[in-house]
């Protein structure tokens, strides 16, 4: 083993992101947990009283702000959204939505949801008849390479005078869910589903609950998964106590299968104002429960999956908060993370809560709060969470002097990016030259060169974060001693650790979730397993056949790796999905090149092969599971699949070894062609390709 001093070029100054919580805001954090804020969002033309982040998504690398009171055309109180895009560690604006037939007051962005390239926004207040108001509306917008085009408007069938359709949106791939507030004006609410085919979208069910009521809030809070919706009905049930609708998809229908209620409800707890899910998993929020003698003190509740029925597993209130703080108001999660916001808390300063999970138990890990923290701004009003990005929204926050113009705050949780040296959540274009152990990569936050020589030629190398700082960190596994070296990119100390046997394939990933690398292994000769989890333990299971090879990805988006593998004898994928179960899934043959890799933006793995024939590329989208192909490379090219662009989607990309050339065809900054490396160095963003 042959480690020396890397030969480096400012190999530190990147970490200054990671840090930049200090200089901008603060948050919690632990060893394992790391939040900075990366940017404060404002509206270029924004006016007082926009009310700008009243309602705030985000999926992957794209987020939107709505902002109902803004003027746009002359018009008060038409509204509009923002659209912004992660370009590495900052979002930049993409682009203003506004409605083709927009007028005053229709209130447009009240409500904003989005998934991948489409969004939907909610126009409670629009007048779509001669006479009457408050019809409402809700509007499709479709993206088509980095232009957001309007793709249709959505009415009910049933359009009557204050019905305030649009109130709250919600979205999955090509379902959506419309609230309305005051069904044929009986103050009865309702909510709409439609579906698209093509580039249409029509109607398909009118839902209420089956205990309806007037005024119960029914679709207050909305959450849409595949098959399977929650609607709260914050005033339902026993004067403002509040319930959960649950409603499952079963033979094209949607039909009501639980109702959820807090074990300990009372009257005027508004449970389900807050709601969102992650997988097996959905968070309630009530911020009007009373909690230990403090009346309207606010708690969350988790509910989980067990087969098809929902239950209620515990309930987490912050020990320091007083009465009428709306804790829970609104809530974003992902599998091991809570967020619960309290935008009253420190005189409606507003403050989010972080809560982790750490094996079956909950604990808060700290807050998250605005610099400055200026009374009134409301700071958490809405929340969400996508792949590490959080954004947070303040309408009531005083930009100059215009009162109420507000803001939204964007915060990222350190999570590593395929083979990305620096931390700018890019893949960068590297490689390692056996032939005398050295890795060279050009970082793509400023385009410097820096090698290291850690290795020998007989090594395999298996470069992930392993010490969770962001960074990749260069890695080999000696296969005939079964030991793993680690250079730190903190420090470039290294150490070394025996796990695995002659044989094996090194598989690393995250598999518990702790944003750091555990080493792992996958024995072809009885197909088993072996995980050593970075945060405690050792996992050995049994899984796959004869021939198989691993195909380590997060299939499920929940934040832990899954046990995977490609059978080329038959082209199956079998998927040991972490929250989702087993699925197999036909796609390829014995003569393709697996490439999984989150090419959708969605936060989950899609299976994907390349075809070293025609160079052609076949992914199958995760959401639906349809698929694309699309042609890029050459026979004798090697496969080099990552996210060069920084847009959370992976790049159909490939490395020519006669040529010593890449070629990305990235999906947000367009092509380009690179010389880096020869034709004897391997790429290695293709170090887990079997």
């Amino acid at each position: 083993m042959r480690v020396k001093l890397p030969i480096t070029f400012s190999l530190f100054i990147l970490s200054l992101f990671l840090l930049a919580i200090n200089a901008f805001g603060h948050a919690g954090k632990s060893d394992d947990l790391l939040i900075a804020q990366n940017q404060k969002l404002i509206a270029q033309d924004g006016i007082a009283s926009s009310w700008y982040g009243q309602s705030v998504a985000v999926s992957g690398n794209t987020a939107v702000v709505g902002a109902y009171n803004a003027r746009v055309a002359n018009n008060d109180g038409q509204g509009a959204a923002y659209v912004y895009i992660r370009n590495g560690s900052q979002w930049e604006f993409q682009q203003k939505l506004t409605a083709n037939d927009g007028a005053f007051n229709d209130i447009f962005g009240i409500s904003v949801a989005i998934d991948g390239d489409t969004i939907i926004v909610g126009a409670s207040h629009d007048n779509n008849q001669i006479n009457g108001f408050f019809h409402g509306s809700a509007y499709i917008f479709q993206r088509i390479g980095t232009v957001w085009t309007q793709q249709q408007k959505l009415l009910p069938a049933d359009p009557s005078n204050q019905k305030e359709f649009g109130f709250s949106v919600a979205i999955f791939g090509n379902t959506v869910f419309v609230s309305a507030q005051n069904d044929n004006n009986n103050f009865r609410w309702v909510s709409y589903v439609f579906e698209r085919s093509g580039t249409t979208w029509t109607q398909k069910q009118k839902l209420s609950a089956s205990d309806d009521q007037p005024a119960n809030g029914f679709g207050f809070g909305m959450v849409l998964q595949e098959n399977i919706a929650f609607l709260g009905a914050t005033n339902s049930g026993n004067l403002g106590q509040g319930q959960v609708y649950v409603f499952t998809k079963q033979n094209n229908v949607w039909l009501e299968s639980q109702i959820l209620r807090a074990n300990d409800g009372l009257e005027s707890d508004y449970f389900g104002a807050g709601l969102t899910a992650c997988g097996n998993m959905l968070i309630v929020g009530a911020g009007g429960d009373d909690v230990e003698g403090i009346n309207n003190r606010g708690s969350i509740y988790i509910f989980e999956r067990n087969g098809n029925t929902w239950s209620q597993q515990t309930q987490i209130y912050n020990p320091h908060m007083i009465s009428n703080e709306n804790f829970g108001g609104s809530i974003a999660c992902s599998d091991n993370m809570i967020l619960a916001s309290a935008s009253f808390a420190n005189s409606d300063r507003g403050t989010v809560y972080v809560f982790e999970r750490v094996g079956t138990s909950w604990s808060e890990r700290g807050e998250i709060s605005a610099e400055n923290e200026e009374v009134g701004r409301r700071f958490g009003t809405d929340v969400a969470l996508s792949n590490g990005n959080i954004i947070i929204g303040a309408p009531q926050d005083v930009i100059g002097s215009n009162v109420n113009q507000g803001s939204a705050y964007l915060f990222n949780i350190a999570v590593s990016t395929a083979f990305d040296f620096d931390a700018d959540n890019k893949t960068d274009i590297s490689i390692f030259r056996p032939a005398n152990g050295e890795w060279w990569y050009q970082r793509s936050s400023d385009g410097q060169v820096s090698a290291a020589q850690f290795g020998n030629g007989t090594d395999r190398i298996v470069p992930a974060d392993y010490t969770g700082d962001g960074k990749t960190d260069i890695a080999v596994y000696r296969p005939s001693t079964g030991e793993w070296f680690v250079l730190r990119s903190e420090d470039n100390s290294f150490y070394s650790f025996a796990f695995g046997a002659n044989g094996d394939v090194p598989v690393s990933a995250d598999f518990d979730a702790d944003q750091k690398a555990d080493a792992a292994v996958y024995r072809p000769s009885n197909q088993t397993w072996f995980i050593s989890r970075s945060g405690g333990g050792t996992t050995i299971e049994q899984f796959g056949a004869s021939g198989d090879v691993p195909v380590v990805g997060d299939y499920d988006g929940d934040g832990f790796a899954d046990i995977a593998v490609f059978r080329p004898s038959t082209g199956q994928w079998w998927l040991k999905r972490s929250n989702s179960g087993t699925v197999a899934l036909t796609f390829g043959t014995s003569a393709d090149t697996p490439v999984q890799g989150d090419f959708t933006g969605d936060g989950k793995t899609d299976v994907a092969f390349w075809r070293p024939s025609s160079g052609e590329w076949f992914v199958l989208r995760s959401e639906d599971f349809s698929f694309y192909a699309a042609p890029f490379g050459t026979n004798g090219d090697i496969p080099v699949a990552g996210d060069y662009d920084g847009d959370g989607r992976f790049d159909l990309s490939v490395f020519r070894p006669t040529q010593g050339v890449w070629y990305l065809q990235r999906s947000s900054a367009g092509f380009i062609a690179q010389q880096f490396g020869v034709g004897a160095d391997k790429p290695v963003p293709s170090a887990f390709i079997p």
